[in-house]
């Protein structure tokens, strides 16, 4: 269990130690299907395992969402597997959006080819596994992935609110708090190996350029967390940066996303 003994000294802060511990219940465990495809295509073929973090979620009720706007795909019920099957499927369910790594992705089109394992914290700890993910969006060229998860479990969907709103007032004390510390701490949640969630923690270690930014005009960090290759996907936190961001890890650098 990672506690607030197990930050650096000069980071023993209270609300840095809420941070982590809401970052690493809003990661989620992404379980690719591995079939032939999508391993003659990965760099290293057991990397079927990886991280992604809850990025938002909306609710339906008779296909009509919070804000009065109809389902974009004309549905009036839940569309998980067993309501699909269901002769009385549910009129309220919701629709939660993760963001991983664009390798990942499988496939590009609208397939069910993913499994996403919400508060795997420990290796006892209640969870909550959605079979019913599909591919909403890739961005092969920036590696970004924006998976949709589809259930009526309102367990999970108060669960999920209740941790936005603790990210928010938790997120804005520290980065005020750390904004103008000469060392940036950097940390990720991750599930090595497709195991349970482990905090790695590290400094910053300044930004750089590759050939391939200079087309896309981004930049990239360098940062020192221990990984594995199966961290793919995982959300890197810089506490304190300018424009408080963070990014992917990609083995061994961190994709920034303005």
């Amino acid at each position: 269990m990672f506690r607030i003994a197990h930050l650096p000294e000069n980071h023993r802060d209270y609300d840095l130690y809420e941070l982590l511990k809401v970052v690493a219940d809003l990661t989620v465990k992404v379980k690719a299907k591995a079939d032939r495809t999508f391993r003659s295509r990965m760099r290293y073929t057991r990397m079927h395992t990886g991280c992604g973090r809850l990025w938002n979620m909306i609710k339906y009720t008779d296909g009509v969402n919070q804000l009065g706007q109809p389902h974009r795909g004309s549905l009036k019920t839940c569309r998980c597997f067993r309501c699909r099957y269901s002769d009385k499927p549910s009129h309220i369910w919701w629709e939660i959006y993760v963001e991983t790594a664009a390798n990942l992705a499988l496939d590009d089109k609208d397939k069910n080819l993913s499994t996403c394992v919400f508060f795997y914290n420990s290796s006892d700890s209640p969870k909550f596994v959605v079979d019913d993910v599909t591919v909403h969006g890739v961005h092969r060229d920036i590696n970004t992935c924006m998976l949709k998860c589809t259930t009526c479990k309102p367990r999970l969907a108060e669960k999920i609110e209740q941790l936005w709103r603790r990210f928010d007032d938790v997120w804005h004390r520290v980065h005020k708090k750390y904004a103008g510390s000469a060392e940036k701490l950097a940390f990720l949640v991750s599930h090595p190996l497709g195991s349970s969630k482990h905090v790695s923690v590290g400094v910053w270690g300044g930004t750089y350029q590759s050939e391939n930014d200079i087309i896309d005009e981004s930049q990239s960090l360098t940062y020192s967390p221990c990984t594995c290759s199966d961290s793919y996907g995982a959300y890197i936190y810089i506490v304190g940066y300018e424009w408080g961001l963070g990014g992917w890890h990609q083995l061994n650098k961190l994709e920034l996303k303005y």
